[in-house]
């Protein structure tokens, strides 16, 4: 389990970031190239993006693509580091385009292609005076001659690169030349060239203005999706988020010292001789990240009233004098700009976690239901009603995928089914009148998914002691299901052994004294941290006991004192903002109680919340 520093990425803002962008630069006829480079190729930001528009993935490494494509990104791919000659082979046979400025790597990727009759497409890059990658001008049309000719290569563009080197703005004069020298290529060959790619993130500002040629009509962009920046100034991009990146590190130390060193100083351990401001005794963290994970003058607190004081190899020193709610554990958060991002990415000690804002509203999801019982039930004796839930999917624009309106209570046909829905990208809706059913569902989650968590709402703590000791699934696979990512709600019947369990754990347990002294909003906010926080998704369980008996009398144990109807509803409908939840299950129904079918009519509501209802009518 790691302890050290990580960062959260925000992938719904990554997403929101790329539409913004991506839309910006469809009313002027340029396709937007996502890149990933900085994040090291991660899959899900990647996916992000395609998500939010971008027509292809750009990346710097072909270690980078092979993973992207191993973890399912499916789009073209573009390289854009220069190729080595020696990587001929694998990029002809990985990438859809390359970016080259050097004939004899063409050649070699002529070569290659040619052997295994493959035709690779080849964006030319022009160096228009920032003075990194590019032929010079005068070599472009000497250069493009001889590539022509080459079989099993195919001259897709003339593309620039500006502003990451020498700092070059682009402007409509740099990329009016650019626009030429593809007209001279097409002319003088007889060719038409499917991209005119006019450079980053620095061309926004271009493009916005609407003084960007017109037969500009590609764009790669990483900062600009990424971080919600131009990169000419760094100026924040109107419409964007700019905090789709936090980095979190934990306060190892605090202590009251004097803000300037005692005795004769020399140089720190980085070579440098550091300067210092007298200004009394101050309280001084130190965080458990330094210049090894990151580059710390990238760093900006995210409370404004923490200052940097400085970092060696893995301490950062933080001021917290003016700040609140500080003590030792906590978490301190940062922004970070493009270097800090970039190192901090790279660096094996900062965990990187991919999480989903709890505003974001999910995507229509289809749903399969699946109802555990040993013997067939009459419908009135069934935990919800099937035509009601049925007729309101339908008016939420949800639907019903499959039906299994029964299998048998057996731990591996249950696990099974649940992984065989949640492989086919659907959402398994198992509602049982046993609780104990929970534990198989969670089995086949192993089955389907690398990482889960679960957020279970439930009067009582017996489900806590499983938790701890889950028995293999099928094949022996072994639940991903770490404690801390377990969020426990409603609790108001919990035994001592249950509670020492819990204190024994990193579960996140929530009694209805916490809830009334926090809000249940904030409960709901806190349990989603927890169990989607790194994970590939939740699971959520309600069990109907956690309502309380003027709402849910139908159950096995009933007890007084449970959640509200409102509560209730709130705490289903801040699951679904979260767009997380990847199944679910409804369990405890003890018909003989249940006085007008009123706890079936509750459950029902209550899956209705859960997948997008808002306005209830009591």
């Amino acid at each position: 389990m790691p302890y050290g520093p990580y960062i959260t990425i925000d992938l719904n803002k990554i997403e929101h970031n790329a539409r913004t962008i991506t839309a910006l630069c469809r009313k002027y006829g340029i396709e937007v190239c996502g890149v990933t480079k900085v994040t090291c190729g991660m899959p899900q930001v990647a996916k992000a993006m395609l998500r939010g528009g971008v027509a292809c993935i750009g990346e710097s490494r072909m270690k980078n693509i092979h993973r992207l494509k191993a973890n399912g990104v499916s789009t073209e791919f573009t390289l854009l580091r220069i190729p080595p000659l020696s990587a001929a082979e694998d990029i002809v046979t990985s990438v859809n385009m390359s970016l080259n400025s050097e004939l004899s790597v063409i050649q070699a990727l002529s070569e290659a292609a040619s052997r295994r009759g493959l035709v690779h497409n080849t964006m030319i890059m022009v160096d228009l005076g920032d003075l990194r990658e590019g032929v010079w001008p005068d070599d472009l049309l000497p250069m493009v001659r001889e590539v022509v000719e080459l079989p099993g290569i195919r001259i897709a563009g003339l593309g620039t690169n500006l502003s990451c080197y020498g700092g070059v703005i682009p402007s409509g004069k740099n990329m009016t030349q650019l626009v030429e020298y593809a007209r001279r290529i097409e002319t003088a060959f007889g060719i038409k060239l499917r991209y005119i790619s006019g450079g980053n993130s620095s061309s926004l500002n271009l493009i916005a203005s609407g003084k960007m040629p017109r037969a500009v009509n590609h764009i790669r962009i990483g900062e600009g999706i990424l971080l919600g920046r131009e990169t000419v100034n760094r100026a924040a991009w109107a419409g964007t988020f700019q905090d789709a990146f936090l980095l979190k590190a934990e306060i190892i130390e605090l202590k009251e010292k004097p803000s300037v060193p005692i005795g004769e100083t020399g140089e720190d351990a980085f070579g440098g001789k550091p300067e210092f401001v007298d200004k009394g005794e101050r309280d001084r963290a130190i965080l458990n990240i330094g210049r090894e994970d990151v580059v710390v003058e990238g760093m900006v607190p995210v409370d404004p009233e923490i200052s940097i004081l400085g970092a060696s190899s893995d301490h950062l020193i933080v001021d917290v004098t003016e700040a609140e709610n500080v003590r030792l554990g906590s978490e301190l958060a940062f922004f970070m700009n493009y270097g800090a991002l970039l190192a901090a990415m790279t660096s094996e000690y900062v965990e990187k976690r991919p999480v989903r804002d709890r505003e974001f509203v999910s995507e229509n999801r289809h749903i399969v239901l699946t109802e555990i019982s040993p013997q067939s039930e009459p419908d009135s004796d069934r935990l919800l009603n099937i035509d009601d839930l049925t007729k309101g999917l339908n008016q939420l624009g949800q639907s019903i995928a499959r039906r299994r309106r029964q299998i048998r209570d057996d731990p591996e046909i249950v696990s099974e089914t649940v992984a065989e829905i949640i492989n086919d990208d659907l959402i398994p809706l198992v509602y049982a009148n046993d609780p104990k059913t929970c534990l198989d569902v969670y089995l086949g989650l192993a089955l389907s998914l690398p990482m889960f968590g679960t957020i279970i709402l439930s009067a009582h703590g017996s489900c806590i002691t499983a938790f701890t000791e889950l028995p293999p699934g099928p094949g022996g696979v072994e639940p991903r299901l770490e404690s801390e990512r377990v969020a426990l709600i409603g609790l108001r019947e919990v035994s001592h052994e249950e509670s020492r369990l819990i204190r024994r754990s990193r579960i996140s347990a929530y009694t209805l004294e916490e809830i009334d002294a926090l809000g249940m909003r904030e409960v709901i906010y806190r349990a989603l941290r927890a169990a989607g926080m790194g994970t590939d998704g939740i699971h959520v369980t309600l069990d109907m006991d956690v309502l309380d008996t003027t709402v849910a009398p139908g159950v096995h144990r009933p007890i007084r004192g449970g959640l509200s109807y409102r509560e209730g509803h709130l705490a289903m409908e801040m699951i679904a903002k979260s767009g997380l939840m990847r199944s679910l299950a409804v369990v405890d129904y003890f018909p003989e109680r249940d006085v007008n079918r009123s706890t079936a009519g509750a459950a029902t509501e209550y899956v209705l919340s859960l997948f997008g209802k808002k306005i209830l009518k009591i």
